[in-house]
């Protein structure tokens, strides 16, 4: 039996390895643009291509090199994508899914301008309400309040009770 104790919590040690793979895919990926540069230079071909003459034999087969090269590239992205699909590690894309979300999308607009203008009715509604409780209402609770006070005043002089703070 080893008396070994593992130094690292298992949240520690998962974070440690995801480091060392991104650094592992960092040092992968330059190494590849390395490559790419050397056979670029090696060539003749500069990266940036400057080439004084072109005939249109070398031009079309040029954009027929690009042209096979992305479309390979789109096929290659269609099948890692089928495959993910077919092992279950990405969902199948719907066209109806699609249409739906640009259907909430829209409603989603439209909600909100929806929300903008009961927001200023709301707030117009606010100030004609206040509005007319003050002109309305306003006179009324006033004269009720004061007499609330004058009987609050007479009744304290009453008891003998003379407020201070008057």
């Amino acid at each position: 039996k080893l008396e070994f104790e593992f130094p690292f919590s298992l949240a520690d040690a998962i974070a440690q390895i995801q480091r060392n793979e991104r650094g592992r895919q960092g040092r992968m990926r330059a190494v590849q643009i390395l490559h790419r540069e050397k056979r670029a230079n090696g060539t003749g071909e500069d990266l940036i291509g400057s080439v004084t003459k072109v005939d249109t034999t070398s031009a079309a087969k040029s954009l027929q090199r690009l042209f096979r090269g992305f479309n390979s590239r789109k096929k290659v992205v269609r099948s890692r994508d089928s495959e993910m699909v077919f092992i279950g590690m990405k969902h199948q894309t719907n066209d109806h899914i699609h249409m739906l979300e640009r259907e909430k999308a829209k409603d989603l607009v439209k909600c909100k301008s929806d929300q903008k203008e009961y927001k200023i009715g709301y707030e117009n509604g606010l100030v004609e309400a206040r509005e007319m409780l003050l002109e309305e209402q306003g006179p009324e609770l006033r004269d009720e309040m004061m007499e609330q006070r004058r009987v609050w005043f007479t009744n304290e002089l009453g008891k003998g009770n003379f407020p201070e703070d008057v």
